[in-house]
């Protein structure tokens, strides 16, 4: 694979090595505040959660999340972390011993995105994830509102 810089359209699957210049990346981060860096954030790791990351930055502060982001990129800059085991398929999928051999052994094969890094380093710190947890219930009430007014307004004959 081609280096890929931060001019580049071409951005690294999660499984391949992260080649952009993590310093330039954090110095970049240092000059941003609010908005801009959770932004620039969501950007990098390629993270659609921007409200969990607001909830995040406004209790931890601007210093954790970029400290949080530089252990992230260096883990993925440095092989990355392989997805978790499915242990338990849920009670509706049935599964034969060999279909969920087979799922488990893709499983452990895939990488966490940068993403999927920074939140995992977030869940091993035990006041990060109280803050977490607490962000991810609100931002799941907030999205089970939205689709029940896209339903609501989907029923309207205007």
């Amino acid at each position: 694979m081609e280096k890929a810089n931060s001019n580049s359209s071409e951005i690294p699957k999660s499984n391949e090595k992260f080649d952009f210049n993590i310093d330039e990346i954090i110095n970049k981060c240092k000059e941003k505040e609010g908005i801009d860096l959770i932004n620039y954030i969501c950007v990098i790791m390629k993270e659609k959660k921007r409200n969990i990351l607001e909830s995040l930055y406004q209790e931890l502060g601007k210093d954790y999340l970029i400290f949080t982001l530089e252990k992230a990129l260096n883990i993925q800059n440095n092989g990355g972390l392989n997805k978790e085991k499915c242990k338990y398929p849920k009670k509706e999928d049935k599964m034969n011993q060999e279909e969920e051999k087979n799922i488990n052994n893709n499983i452990q094969n895939e990488k966490k995105s940068t993403g999927g890094i920074f939140f995992t380093l977030i869940k091993k710190d035990p006041e990060a994830k109280s803050i977490l947890i607490k962000a991810s219930k609100k931002d799941w009430k907030e999205s089970k509102q939205r689709k029940k007014v896209y339903k609501l307004m989907g029923n309207l004959n205007l």
